[in-house]
């Protein structure tokens, strides 16, 4: 082929190739079979015969189409497809593996083989050749006293006209054929031809008209010359047939000599040629069995014409139950099975292949007790078997239903298909519901008592030899894909890994001897074998754990298997294949100096740690606790929380020291960076992971109150580990941690350990601004605010009657968009900085015991300190940012007025707004205070303001206003300007002095403002010295403490300080103005300097109803103070004369008020003062109505 002629000449070579054959055939075949050909002829096949079958073949017209096909590929793709090959075998293989080339095979392969098989003179040929066959010394004796072999060969031939028509017998032939030499070249197996060709006959009758495809079929076999004209020799093979399998032992021994040598090798790796030759020959010769066979044989012999006449498979499988008679066949059936139990002469194959098939499997046969376990099995097989008792019930369940199938209009079919289902039902009736009984009847009949250590031995040797092999670790990979929750751990895990570490563990030492041991432990006592009845398979397991005492008796092993694997080389390096695998797919930048090293003393370490707090064992010792008193196989594990507690949370410090110290952190400081950076970090970076950690953390961490939302979670990890504020921040701790883990594995406390870190300046230069930082990624993250509004709310709500959320529409939402305002605030005032900077101070200071009133008030002055002169200008700033974040939308405004209104129903019960402002009071004015009213009285009078009505509508108006009308903020240029923005509207500004006048009025009014009036009064009777008990001093307190208020009312000084203030707000053009201004502007604004002020005074019923009693009063006041030069002029300066005399100022007021005094202390004037108090008072009404002092003094 790789000639150049004929690379040259493809078209030629074609044409000719079919000629050159053709001719062969005519005219050389004499010439081919004496030399080349010579060697396929034998006493069987003549030459004449063999010239006939290839002459026919290659003459025919239809295989000049094969051969065309074949040419024309070979010559065309020659040098692209096939120079290559080495051997025929190699050309074979690629040929078939052309699906072109076997497409246009096919059609042509059908036709010749279809031609041949109906060409009578071939068909004879091959008949003779065939016939000839049967007569060698392997088979002929199956053969013998046929009447004609060549005529019982033709006819068999023609059944292939039959499969042809219904199974399209050519076409299975073809793509058997053509697959098997794909696969397998020119060693075809004829095992491998026969099982693709039945796979293919199956599929070939598959379908929904399956029925009739096999009624159609066995249809035209039973009516096939075959078995028309060959029914005598049918009998007769079959009588051949069981007489020489099961007596001639010569014959059955070339049968056997005869099987395929791939067949008979895995035959004979259990079952050698004498077994095997005993078991057929028993079986042949069982009369039973014969009674079974010729049944079958007269069935399609004698009853074939009845059967033919079938019009569909139900009526014919009905004919033929009737012609078998089911009775019959049972017995026949039973009597069969129970002969192959109990015959003598099979025990000794039973034990052989028993024997052979446990040492296939690692068990050692020669071994005394293995021997007795054996023989004792063997010897007690028909009663292990009865103890089933399934056998009689079974064959009962399938011929009962057999004979109630007789009635014509049964469809037989539908019938059929329930016997599986019932011996399903029949099973579970009679083993898997029976199971203590039948484990009970296996372990007498198997005397454990004589034979424990043969049986131990067995076990043992057989799960030594599936642990090693690695069946038994593939069987329960199997089993633990299958399971949905190991779907996660899947995605991390390859298949290959997962087996491998299964593996490992199963074929470790320690995992075969607690196999080992649980064996013993269960023979030994087999209480555990009554807990199988249960329908519960968590019942069943704790019975056999607790009876059989399974881990008391493997604590040892337990702990030795799981040091063992720590330190195991083999699973060290399958621990490396996961890793590989996660790193690589997930595309991790993660980049070991020596993963592997690092990986073993990881492990190696922590089991070291485990260990050494008595972990482990402490956990087996509380499982083994549990066994004795749990009822559920979960309750073993009950308390295994607290041991981990106990060791390894309760003291963190402890084993975080432990760890620190361990010889992975001290000898491979790098890998370990790695690891804890990637742990922390790099791992989020992986979409899936983070998805996984976010459900895992939200479904086994994170209480499900919460109601984390997942995708949110994972978005947030997935941002957190792409912050460069976080990646740094772990950086920075873990390179500090690992480089320096002798300093902190040296703290004696937390505390301790908290100031070795902060106390390195360089390490906390950089903490507090990257730990900042990641605060402010948290909040700038939309995902991470609504997992902190979840968790914020969900905490909220837990308060008493949720008084804070109460009534507050979609809370999380309102908080999400409150973390986001708290972004701006941060980031303008850089809050959290400030505040990771107290506490670090403070921390460094007092460790864990750190004051958080002194971390709030260094945040304090810190602000103070920044904002100092610019105060107003950041803030005003701040407030124009924030009027454009999410809070305040206007689907806001009503929570706002609901939170408030909370916030003030909440600080108003049980006075805890009052506790909060009285508590803000400098302890020197909570001193001056208690002389004047009790501390109780002060917040109750608090409390009281705070509850006002119109305290709240205040709020609520200003929340209205302020969210109708936040545009106005940006024209603000003070701070003083956004409060004007409430209170310029003429409307707004008279509602508000309204409340405020509401307000005032009502707290004069309460009875605390009224004691606290009396209480001052009393006060300053007792500085001058007067008697408090005094009759007219007495109910001059009572009268005036009373009705001060409402004086205050009705003399319009209450709207006078109200409207004063409002107007005051209005006219200045900054805070620090109002502030400076606002005492003075007030005064003025009263007019006390001014008669009409007096007027109004005298002229209040509280003056006209008790002239005699002020008279008295005044004149003992004016008596007993001048008496005292001391307090008459303190007096006298808090009257600030001067002032009222001068606006300038320009008077020196200690002279002024040392005049008076002298004036006063004169007797002269004295009386003079007395005339006046008596004249102005006593006849109040003619001073009401003058205008001025002067008026006044004249009128006196």
């Amino acid at each position: 082929m790789n000639s150049s002629i004929l690379q040259s000449n493809k078209e030629e070579f074609k044409k000719l190739s079919p000629k050159l054959l053709k001719w062969l055939a005519t005219e050389k075949t004499e010439t081919l079979i004496s030399a080349e050909l010579s060697k396929y002829t034998n006493s069987f096949v003549s030459k004449d015969q063999l010239r006939t079958l290839i002459n026919k073949l290659l003459t025919s017209d239809k295989t000049d189409k094969l051969l065309w096909v074949i040419l024309d590929e070979l010559s065309n793709n020659w040098t692209s497809k096939y120079a290559q090959a080495q051997s025929y075998d190699q050309l074979l293989k690629t040929l078939f593996s052309n699906e072109t080339f076997k497409n246009a095979a096919k059609e042509p392969f059908k036709e010749v083989f279809k031609e041949l098989i109906n060409n009578s003179e071939f068909k004879t040929s091959l008949s003779k050749i065939i016939s000839s066959f049967l007569n060698n010394e392997t088979l002929k004796g199956i053969f013998e006293g046929l009447n004609n072999k060549e005529e019982f060969v033709k006819n068999l031939l023609g059944l292939i006209d039959v499969f042809d028509k219904h199974l399209d017998f050519s076409n299975v032939l073809f793509e058997t054929v053509a697959n098997t030499l794909k696969t397998d070249g020119i060693n075809i197996s004829i095992n491998s031809l026969v099982s693709q060709a039945l796979n293919s006959i199956t599929n070939k009758l598959n379908g929904a008209d399956r029925n009739d495809k096999i009624f159609k079929l066995i249809q035209d076999l039973l009516k096939s010359d075959f078995l028309t004209k060959n029914k005598d020799d049918i009998k007769k093979i079959v009588q051949n047939a069981l007489k020489i399998l099961g007596t001639d032992e010569t014959s059955l021994s070339k049968i056997i000599s005869a099987i395929p040598a791939t067949t008979k090798e895995q035959i004979n790796k259990y079952v050698s040629d004498n077994d095997l030759k005993t078991l057929i020959k028993t079986i042949f010769s069982n009369k039973n069995f014969t009674k079974i066979v010729n049944s079958l044989t007269d069935l399609i012999t004698n009853d074939k014409d009845e059967l033919a006449k079938a019009r569909n498979l139900s009526e014919l499988l009905r004919k033929a139950l009737v012609k078998v008679k089911p009775d019959e066949l049972k017995t026949n059936v039973k009597g069969l099975i129970s002969d192959l139990l109990t015959k003598d002469e099979l025990k000794a194959a039973y034990k052989n292949i028993l024997k052979t098939t446990l040492k296939t499997h690692g068990v050692n046969v020669d071994d005394q007790n293995v021997n007795k376990t054996i023989d004792s099995l063997i010897n007690n097989l028909n009663s292990i078997v009865n103890s089933v008792d399934i056998v009689d019930p079974a064959l009962n369940l399938i011929f009962d239903k057999l004979n109630k199938t007789s009635p014509e209009n049964t469809d037989l079919i539908e019938e059929l298909t329930k016997i599986g289902p019932e011996l399903v039902k029949l099973f579970n009736d009679k083993i898997k519901n029976n199971i203590p009984n039948l484990v009970k009847s296996v372990l007498k009949h198997l005397d454990v008592t004589n034979n424990k250590e043969g049986i131990i031995i067995i076990a043992t040797s057989l799960y030594n030899h599936f642990a090693n092999n690695g069946q038994l670790s593939t069987l329960l990979f199997n089993n633990v894909i299958k399971l949905e929750t190991n779907n996660v751990v899947l995605k991390y895990i390859s298949n290959q890994d997962l087996k491998s570490l299964l593996w490992e563990i199963m074929k470790n030492k320690n995992t075969q001897d607690i196999v080992k041991n649980s064996i013993t432990s269960l023979l030994d006592n087999q209480s555990w074998i009554d807990s199988l009845n249960s329908n519960s398979f968590d019942q069943m397991i704790l019975s056999i754990v607790k009876n059989g005492k399974l881990i008391e008796k493997n604590k040892d092993s337990v702990i030795k298997l799981i040091t063992d694997l720590a330190s195991n080389d083999s699973f060290n390096e399958v621990l490396v294949k996961v890793v590989d695998n996660l790193i690589s797919k997930y595309n991790l930048n993660i980049i070991f100096k020596d993963k592997k090293a690092f990986l073993k003393s990881l492990t190696k370490d922590l089991i070291d740690i485990f260990k050494e707090k008595s972990l482990l064992n402490d956990i087996l010792d509380k499982l083994i606790s549990n066994s004795n008193s749990a009822n559920s196989i979960i309750y073993l594990v009950n308390g295994i929380d607290g041991i981990v507690s106990e060791k390894l949370i309760k003291n963190p410090l402890d084993l975080f020291k432990k760890i620190i110290s361990s010889p992975t952190f001290n000898d491979k400081k790098e890998d370990t960076k790695v690891f804890l950076k990637s742990l922390f970090v790099e791992i989020f970076k992986a979409q899936d992971i983070s998805s996984d950690i976010a459900t895992f953390l939200v479904n086994g961490i994170i209480p499900s109150e919460y109601k984390i939302d997942q995708v949110s979670l994972k978005q947030s990890l997935l941002n957190l580990a792409n912050s460069t504020n976080y990646k740094n921040l772990i950086n920075l701790v873990v390179d500090e941690l690992v480089d320096h883990n002798k300093d902190y594995a040296s703290a004696t406390d937390i505390n301790d350990l908290f100031k070795k870190f902060l106390n390195k300046e360089a390490f906390v230069k950089n903490f507090a601004p990257y730990l900042a930082g990641v605060i402010n990624d948290i909040l700038s993250d939309e995902h991470s605010r609504k997992v902190l509004s979840q968790v914020i709310s969900h905490e909220l709500k837990k308060l008493p009657e949720n008084w804070l959320l109460k009534e507050i529409n979609s809370p999380e939402e309102f908080i999400a968009d409150a973390l986001d305002s708290f972004k701006i605030i941060n980031a303008k005032l850089n809050l959290s900085k400030k505040a990771i900077d107290n506490l670090v101070r403070e921390t460094k200071k007092d460790g864990t015991q750190f004051s958080f009133k002194n971390v709030l008030n260094g945040l304090a002055n810190d602000l103070s300190t920044e904002l100092n002169s610019t105060w107003e200008t950041k803030l005003l700033d701040l407030i124009k940012t924030l009027k454009s974040s999410k809070l305040f939308n206007t689907k806001h405004k009503d929570n706002f007025k609901k939170l408030l209104k909370n916030v003030f129903d909440y600080l108003n019960k049980d006075q805890k707004i009052a506790e909060m402002i009285y508590s803000s009071i400098p302890q020197k004015t909570k001193d001056e205070l208690k002389g004047f009213i009790e501390e109780s009285e002060i917040k109750s009078l608090v409390s009281k303001i705070f509850k006002h009505a119109k305290v709240i509508e205040i709020t609520h108006d200003g929340i209205d206003y302020l969210f109708n009308n936040l545009n106005q903020i940006d024209n603000a240029k003070n701070l003083l300007d956004i409060i004007k923005i409430f209170i310029t509207p003429e409307e707004k500004s008279n509602k508000l002095i309204s409340h405020l006048n509401a307000i005032i009025k009502d707290t004069l009014n309460e009875p605390e403002t009224k004691k606290l009036v009396k209480n001052s009064l009393t006060k300053f009777i007792k500085y001058i010295g007067l008697d408090e008990n005094d009759n007219d001093i007495k109910q001059f307190n009572e009268k005036i403490s009373d009705g001060l208020g409402q004086l205050l009312v009705d003399m319009g000084i209450v709207d006078s300080i109200v409207n004063g203030f409002v107007k005051e707000v209005k006219s200045r053009n900054n805070l620090i103005d109002l502030v400076n201004n606002i005492q003075s502007t007030l005064t003025y604004a009263l007019k006390f300097n001014d008669y009409d002020f007096v007027a109004k005074l005298l002229n209040q019923p509280l003056v006209s109803n008790n002239k005699e009693l002020i008279k008295k009063v005044l004149v003992k006041v004016l008596e007993k103070l001048v008496s005292n030069d001391t307090k008459l002029k303190s007096t006298l300066a808090s009257f600030s004369i001067a002032n009222s005399i001068s606006k300038e100022g320009n008077i020196n007021s200690e002279k002024i008020d040392n005049m008076f005094a002298f004036v006063l202390k004169s007797n002269h004037f004295k009386e003079i003062v007395k005339a006046f108090i008596d004249e102005f008072i006593g006849k109040n009404q003619d001073y009401v109505n003058l205008h001025s002092w002067p008026e006044a003094i004249a009128k006196f």
